[in-house]
């Protein structure tokens, strides 16, 4: 495993009119090393100052006074429209995830937000479990959809009615809170995007989330996939925590 394979812990203080980040060293670095730390969604170098440094050790170092994220307009403003779910082709990670199981790509989202599998702000430790139990609540929810599935043949209906009506009723309530929840978890996610990000809503003020969850759930979620990172520059996987590559350093606020 190399220093690249380590998600660098940043943190932003003030010394004097300087801008400085201090870092969390990712492994023992001798002196001159630069890796990519990352905040607030943008990348930049850190160097390793005379000595060296041991695994875990803080150093400061400087942090750019102003972030390309910001000048090129994200701060307040989507990146794309609603609409835009192929910019990046229909074999993208995001789009396949967003098409067939929008509730992976949700969770991954909502690991870069740093919240939890019920869309609420939580600490680093907390938020790396909601990917897998967000999988494992799809995973939970399509179990109980195969064996609750009403049978094709009538005859057996008319034999099991008794049988049959308990399973549809099953059925339906698995389908009803799944459905709820999903809505849910696009909704926090997508507010907290915003409140990240300072985009105010443009409709249906007060409900906005709402309204493009329940009537555009995949699209929603594609898009908050392309607001929280560069797809650009880095590369989409479907089935990491987040999203991306294990070698990417992930947010850290």
């Amino acid at each position: 495993m190399t220093n690249a394979d380590y998600a660098p812990i940043i943190t932003p203080i003030n010394v004097t009119s300087l801008k400085m980040a201090e870092v969390i060293a990712p492994s023992d670095l001798e002196a001159g090393y630069e890796f990519d730390a990352i905040h607030d969604g943008f990348t930049f170098k850190a160097k390793v100052p005379k000595g060296g440094i041991k695994e875990g050790e803080r150093f400061s170092v400087p942090y750019p006074s102003e972030n390309p994220v910001v000048k090129e307009g994200v701060r307040g403003n989507w990146k794309d429209g609603l609409f835009s779910f192929w910019r990046f082709g229909i074999f993208h990670p995001s789009f396949c995830n967003a098409l067939f199981c929008p509730q992976v790509l949700t969770a991954q989202v909502m690991n870069r937000m740093r919240l939890n599998w019920l869309g609420q702000e939580t600490t680093d430790i907390e938020r790396k479990s909601t990917f897998k139990k967000i999988v494992s609540i799809v995973v939970f929810y399509f179990f109980l959809r195969t064996i609750t599935a009403p049978p094709p043949n009538r005859d057996e209906e008319e034999i099991y009615s008794n049988r049959i009506h308990f399973v549809i009723m099953l059925y339906n309530f698995n389908n009803l809170w799944f459905s709820l929840y999903s809505l849910y978890i696009i909704v926090c996610t997508r507010r907290a995007v915003r409140k990240r990000y300072e985009i105010q809503e443009e409709n249906c003020i007060g409900c906005e989330d709402l309204a493009c969850a329940f009537f555009c759930g995949c699209c929603t979620t594609a898009q908050l996939a392309r607001q929280t990172t560069d797809y650009e520059t880095h590369s989409a996987f479907c089935c990491t925590d987040n999203g991306l590559p294990q070698t990417f350093p992930v947010l850290v606020v």
